[in-house]
Parts: C-alpha cells; sequence; structure tokens
C-alpha cells in the first residue's frame, strides 16, 4: 500500500471488489461504510471495524473475505 501515489486508490478498489463479492454493498451516503445482511463494516485507511449482533457473523463475512484473498488480522474488540 506504500510507496507509489496511485497505492492507495488501487488497494480501496481492490478491498471494495472483495465487500462486493462477499455480498456486502457500500453505502451510498458514506463509501467507508460496507452493509451486508447481518454485518455492517467500517473501513479506515487500512482498518476494518465490523458490527453484528452476533459475533459469528462476523467471523463468517472473515471467513469469506479470507477466502477471497483478503489477509486480516483480528485486533480485538474495538472498546
Amino acid at each position: 500500500m506504500y510507496g507509489l501515489k496511485q497505492s492507495p486508490r488501487a488497494f480501496w478498489k481492490y478491498l471494495t471488489s472483495k465487500f462486493e463479492a462477499v455480498g456486502m454493498k457500500q453505502s451510498n451516503l458514506d463509501p467507508c461504510l460496507f452493509i451486508g445482511t447481518e454485518v455492517i463494516c467500517i473501513v479506515y485507511v487500512d482498518d476494518l471495524l465490523f458490527w453484528s449482533v452476533k459475533e459469528e457473523f462476523i467471523y463468517d463475512v472473515g471467513i469469506k473475505l479470507c477466502d477471497q484473498g483478503v489477509d486480516l488480522e483480528e485486533e480485538g474488540d474495538a472498546a
């Protein structure tokens, strides 16, 4: 992601395509908000913050993203 001036844009397009591939849609109100049937996600630079009523739904989306080639690391609860 670092080095070239077009790298952030390329990363954003990559990440957006991966979210769409797992069934999450980009919000019309905020392009950094992705909404799925059970999970929502906020993207800030290269950090992802997921919310859901059940933690298992977040893990399901995480597994799907990993299957798409996205390298995720769990950092724990946002609180």
